[in-house]
């Protein structure tokens, strides 16, 4: 599908689980959902965490493209893309 130009686009909350126990991430790490998404983190650096067994995200639409994910259990959002896409 092609979208002419100025085509606005609606995104939509996604909500799930990370898939098994999460650490934190390196760079630009790719996270994998329960749903089956996978996400890299946009602006690489670095977070640890003891291990949370499965913790619930929300990814949102950010304000200039990208989206932010909230992490149960980790008091930052983090900037992410959909992985993969084209």
């Amino acid at each position: 599908m092609l979208l002419a130009p100025g085509t606005e686009i609606e995104y939509a909350t996604v909500e799930s689980r990370i898939a098994g126990k999460f650490n934190g991430w390196d760079g630009r790490a790719v996270l994998t959902l329960e749903n089956g998404q996978r996400w890299q983190i946009a602006n690489g650096g670095n977070y640890s965490t003891p291990a949370l067994p499965s913790p619930q995200v929300k990814i949102t639409p950010a304000a200039l493209g990208g989206f932010w994910m909230t992490i149960e259990g980790v008091a930052m959002r983090v900037k992410v893309l959909p992985f993969g896409a084209p």
